[in-house]
């Protein structure tokens, strides 16, 4: 078998997961959340309950969906503020909308011990750019993307 095939096969989650994982608390709005994606250049991150555990994850395909949402229901949008305007009542920001109103509820995760065969593996199935890699209490140690993958796969390659 190739050394590169070889090297592939013998590496474990641990040994390519990203150990500083940006964590979005639950209690956290959509604009907070955007703005720790940002200011960490990262598209994505698990979002944790009060225990740490993973409950979900908010990635930008989360914000385009929403935005999406929002565009096609602008008018009724428009219509419930001039009534609550009207009302006398106060209009929420969308940005102060909870994140656990638009994140992906469904995490795929993996353990660090898993072969980094079984993370490309859920990836593609799942057509998920990141897994959260968690320890055996669900709480977030780790993170590792597509790109994370291809860098190993160059990295083996180039041994």
């Amino acid at each position: 078998m190739n050394s590169a095939i070889q090297r592939l096969l013998s590496l474990r989650v641990a040994d390519i997961m990203n150990p500083d994982v940006i964590l979005v608390p639950a209690s956290a709005s959509m604009a907070e959340a955007a703005s720790w994606l940002v200011e960490n250049e990262i598209t994505g991150a698990p979002v944790v309950d009060a225990a740490g555990r993973c409950i979900g994850v908010i990635s930008t395909s989360d914000y385009a969906m929403r935005e999406h949402v929002h565009r096609r229901t602008a008018r009724m949008t428009m219509q419930i503020q001039l009534d609550a305007r009207e009302n006398g009542s106060q209009v929420t920001d969308i940005g102060q909308e909870p994140v656990t109103e638009h994140m992906t509820p469904l995490v795929h995760t993996v353990g660090p011990d898993a072969p980094i065969m079984i993370a490309a593996r859920r990836m593609c199935e799942e057509h998920v750019h990141r897994v959260i890699v968690t320890d055996k209490e669900g709480v977030p140690i780790g993170i590792v993307s597509s790109l994370d993958l291809v860098a190993s796969m160059v990295a083996a390659v180039e041994e």
